[in-house]
């Protein structure tokens, strides 16, 4: 009983300094935003893709994220797999929600996610314990020659705690911190991985403004003697739910803080590019096409007397290209999933479309464990 109160006290004196310094200093938020990012990306900005270690870090979650094409840092609902995209969309309506996912992605690749929520009510804070894992297989061990001489596995595990709280009437500020392992065959590298986000909510409007810095952190051992960046992305996603329809929209932009994430391909074709640019005299990179590289656009349908029916769509312009085949529409970068209620339990599925070899399929369970008590008592 001591440990408990006593952590409530951290912190419920954490968010109070905060409250308190904000008011009297009148902090701006961009400089503080900004000096966060600099000092959590700065192993991150001079690298490109294939140089992270972690990446299963961001991977979608839930198949709800997976269908609304893999980032969605802007909904905050009952929905308690939504707290790993955004810390801040932690909330109260999340107490005691439970959630299990898994994924079967390419070639046998294992991927799951379980999560638990609690709002400690006192103090209106709201937290969150999850655990993240991959498995990628049993692999043949060859020597230089080319002969096999055993089997290994490899595989990575995240475990993290989520705490957010309502500063003010539209504004709520969320933290997570995790610890991260990856095992392949005898190299193992260990590290802290964290998460800030923001959320900006106008109810009357139905609208909302995220923004979310991910993965920033350090390695506690390494692979190697080298150290190797975290996966950071600064991510920022707008929401809007229409007045007349039954319909959410999102637009979430990825990757802001490194404008050129363009793979240097010489085979690319720009005709192919949904957003190119064909005057532009490189047509290997092209500023419009680049600019939409960062953004997913996404929808949700609610339906049924209760919203208990979802439909969900979105597109990636990054996964169309870079998974894209020359003269051939392979549907890259298309996503889509449905989700629904069955008694006190909600399960989603969501399908992403990265190859015309390679697809992902997810399923989500979901459940709140206050409703089984109400009806016990």
């Amino acid at each position: 009983m001591t440990k408990q109160y006593d952590s409530e006290r951290l912190l419920n004196g954490f968010f109070s300094i905060w409250r308190a310094i904000n008011k009297r200093y009148a902090i701006s938020w961009a400089p503080l935003l900004a000096s966060f990012f600099f000092l959590g990306s700065i192993d991150v900005i001079a690298q490109s893709g294939g140089r992270q270690v972690y990446q299963f870090l961001n991977l979608p979650g839930s198949a709800r994220v997976l269908g609304l094409g893999g980032y969605q840092p802007t909904l905050s609902d009952g929905d308690i797999n939504l707290a790993y995209e955004n810390s801040a969309a932690l909330n109260a309506d999340m107490h005691q929600a439970i959630s299990f996912n898994h994924a079967f992605y390419f070639s046998g690749v294992q991927f799951g996610y379980a999560t638990y929520g609690h709002q400690l009510e006192n103090l209106g804070i709201s937290l969150a314990a999850g655990i993240r894992y991959i498995n990628y297989g049993t692999f043949e061990q060859t020597n230089e020659l080319g002969d096999v001489t055993g089997e290994f596995d490899a595989s990575e595990i995240a475990i993290g705690i989520t705490a957010s709280k309502q500063l003010y009437d539209r504004l709520r500020l969320g933290a997570t911190m995790r610890f991260v392992q990856s095992s392949f065959e005898t190299y193992v590298s260990t590290a802290m991985a964290f998460d800030i986000g923001a959320l900006y909510e106008i109810e009357e409007r139905r609208l909302a403004f995220s923004l979310v810095m991910k993965n920033f952190g350090f390695q506690l051992s390494r692979f190697f003697e080298e150290r190797e960046p975290m996966p950071f992305d600064l991510r920022a996603g707008v929401s809007k739910r229409l007045e007349h329809l039954p319909f959410r929209f999102s637009v979430t932009a990825h990757n802001l803080h490194r404008w050129d994430i363009n793979y240097d391909d010489p085979a690319a074709q720009q005709s192919g590019s949904l957003f190119g640019d064909e005057d532009d005299e490189d047509p290997r990179f092209s500023p419009i096409d680049n600019f939409f590289r960062h953004l997913i656009f996404s929808g949700e349908f609610y339906l049924g007397p209760n919203e208990q029916f979802q439909l969900r769509l979105a597109y990636n312009h990054l996964l169309a290209r870079e998974m894209a085949l020359p003269d051939t529409r392979v549907l890259s970068g298309i996503s889509f999933g449905v989700g629904f209620r069955v008694n006190r339990f909600r399960i989603d599925y969501g399908f992403g479309r990265y190859h015309t070899g390679a697809n992902a399929n997810k399923i989500s369970i979901s459940t709140n464990i206050s409703e089984f008590r109400r009806n016990i008592l």
